[in-house]
């Protein structure tokens, strides 16, 4: 038996709903005479930015995303490469784990780009069909099951094709990679600060394309502007997962059930765990587990049972007792229903307190691939709430055989900036899980005495210089994670200075200062030791500890009163070496110093 109770939640456990799956992204980059421009106000070409932003993305992706594979497809290139040998496609990377070589070889080219032009070139045939075809073609050789598939197009030209033909089979094209599950999406860089890339042109009018509009919603092509300084943004934006914490049924009533999906909002960033590496030949170690039970024979003779699955069974103590079950018995203990989202009741927003976020949010959105006409009841619902500033009270199982959580749907309301521009906020509901009765714990706080006036002065002060209206958790680095990876790169990629890291956690000490604390008492006037042996107290470290005061202690036969610390002291402060620290011998040394 065993009491591994927690094992049988390894896929279940509430932890799943904050997990997040791998990606697979293949960049598809313009290497067209176009892109090999420099715009007005910068010093590098449009191409070197664009190589600059994926090394970039590729190091952060290193530390962020142990699993996810990036592919590289440059076209318009003079060279060729790849397995079908296309002309003008330079397949330069398959679709693999980012590695350190390969941030190497990319950084290379960016300190000398003229290697870049000697062995990929700049061409103004190609065809951005086959290019396509290409990537589909990296992806689909090394690509695994159940991930997130991307293409990127990097590209400054609005109008890649001249006639009708080649519009039709781009459309076809990206039908095809739709079908296969690949998000396919556009980033259209400025030609220069004038002239935008216009997605109107084709873009737009491709359903399969999408293009970025998270950087502002009116701005839909990426600025060359302060150093390509929006396409570091775009590219950062896309290393945030945005994965589904689930995918189920939102019952509203009996016969009211529709379709919605839940996004985690915030996740801890943790640093990677270890890899057991064999000393021998550097491979990793495959960690196999097997179950024994030892078996005495009346010869005291032990012999080893391999146990399988049907061997083992599990229990759980209670009161002494140790009932046992076998594996169904107990997910089907654990099972308190299908999973979704069953609609209890609505109550004030107030009723929500802060305390009560036990967990970090999901945000809801309707989801219409199960139930159509989710969008609209969900859209309705949503708003009716807000108006009445009302709260909804529900229960979520996020997916088969997950503990049941007790959640509030705080309403949020579509806001636009304008009629023609995009929504800025979407539409949705942030779900709060909420403890039960059982979570909840009582706290015997201290009474603490009210401070004195002078001393809330001086905590105002502190507060008022210490306001910083611009501070801001995006901006703000984890400064354990950020010093773990600069390690972690410097030795990955052979470099012999660690960048520096700045710990943004630390606080300005410079504007706090108690120098100014109030005295609310007068000091107490040093004793003297020259008192009475019958009345004075034991001495302390503020006594008057000059020569004179000293030798008359030691005639009154007051010296013997002063404490080990006190004796300490007037040693020290005289350079006299303590050979020990008993208070008998510290008297004699203090003794013979005076004589």
């Amino acid at each position: 038996m065993t009491s591994l109770w927690e094992e049988l939640n390894d896929s279940d456990d509430e932890q799943d709903l904050f997990k997040l799956g791998n990606s697979h992204i293949v960049f598809v980059l313009d290497c067209t005479s176009r892109m090999n421009v420099t715009p007005f106000g910068n010093n590098r070409p449009t191409i070197h930015a664009a190589i600059d932003c994926i090394t970039n993305f590729m190091q952060r992706k290193m530390r962020s995303a142990v699993g996810d594979k990036i592919g590289i497809v440059f076209y318009g290139t003079k060279a060729q490469k790849g397995p079908s040998m296309v002309p003008n496609i330079y397949t330069y990377r398959e679709l693999e784990s980012p590695d350190a070589h390969a941030i190497l070889d990319l950084e290379r080219y960016l300190a000398d780009f003229k290697k870049f032009e000697q062995d990929v070139g700049f061409a103004d045939s190609f065809s951005l069909v086959q290019a396509l075809a290409e990537a589909q073609a990296a992806l689909n050789r090394n690509a695994k099951k159940n991930v997130k598939k991307f293409f990127y197009l990097i590209t400054s030209n609005d109008e890649p094709f001249e006639d009708a033909r080649e519009k039709t089979q781009i459309h076809v094209k990206t039908e095809d990679i739709a079908n296969a599950n690949i998000t396919l999406e556009v980033i259209g860089i400025d030609k220069n600060l004038n002239q935008q890339f216009d997605y109107s042109k084709f873009f737009e009018h491709c359903t399969y394309f999408t293009y970025p509009d998270e950087i502002e919603p009116e701005m839909k092509s990426v600025s060359v502007r302060e150093d390509f300084l929006e396409l570091k943004t775009v590219f950062t934006i896309r290393e945030t997962k945005t994965r589904t914490a689930f995918t189920i049924p939102l019952v509203i009533g009996e016969n009211i059930t529709i379709g919605v999906k839940g996004y985690n909002v915030y996740l801890e960033k943790k640093k990677p765990s270890h890899t057991w590496l064999n000393p021998v030949d550097n491979q990793e170690i495959e960690m196999i587990t097997s179950l024994f039970c030892a078996v005495t024979s009346w010869l005291t003779q032990t012999t080893a049972k391999v146990l399988t699955e049907d061997d083992i069974s599990y229990y759980y103590e209670f009161g002494g007792e140790k009932p046992t079950f076998t594996k169904d018995e107990i997910k089907a203990i654990k099972s308190v229903g299908p999973p979704g989202i069953t609609l209890l009741g609505f109550k004030p927003i107030q009723a929500i307190k802060d305390k009560f976020n036990i967990k970090p949010s999901i945000f809801m959105v309707p989801d219409e691939t199960r139930y159509q006409g989710s969008s609209k009841l969900f859209v309705h619902l949503v708003e009716r709430m807000h108006v009445n500033r009302k709260a909804a009270f529900a229960t979520l199982i996020a997916r088969k055989s997950a503990s049941l959580k007790v959640v509030a749907l705080l309403p949020q309301v579509a806001v636009k900036r304008s009629e023609s521009d995009p929504i800025d906020i979407p539409c949705g509901f942030h779900i709060i899980i909420l403890p039960f009765a059982d979570d909840l714990r009582h706290i015997e706080a201290p009474i603490i005495d009210y401070p004195k006036e002078t001393h809330l002065a001086l905590a105002c002060d502190i507060v008022k210089n210490l306001t910083n209206p611009n501070f801001d958790v995006k901006n703000v680095r984890n400064p354990v994670i950020e010093k773990f990876y600069a390690h972690l790169k410097a030795v990955s990629l052979n470099k012999q200075d660690q960048e520096v890291t700045t710990d943004e956690t630390l606080p300005d000490n410079n504007k706090i200062t108690l120098e100014d604390m109030p005295d609310e008492e007068p000091k107490p006037a040093k004793r003297t030791l020259l008192k009475d042996s019958s009345t004075t107290k034991k001495a302390k470290l503020d006594e008057d500890l000059s020569d004179e005061a000293i030798k008359k202690a030691i005639d009154n036969g007051t010296l013997a009163k002063l404490t080990i610390p006190v004796l300490t002291e007037i040693l020290k402060s005289r350079k006299v070496k303590i050979t020990k620290k008993k208070k008998q011998d510290l008297l004699d040394q203090v003794i013979d110093l005076f004589k």
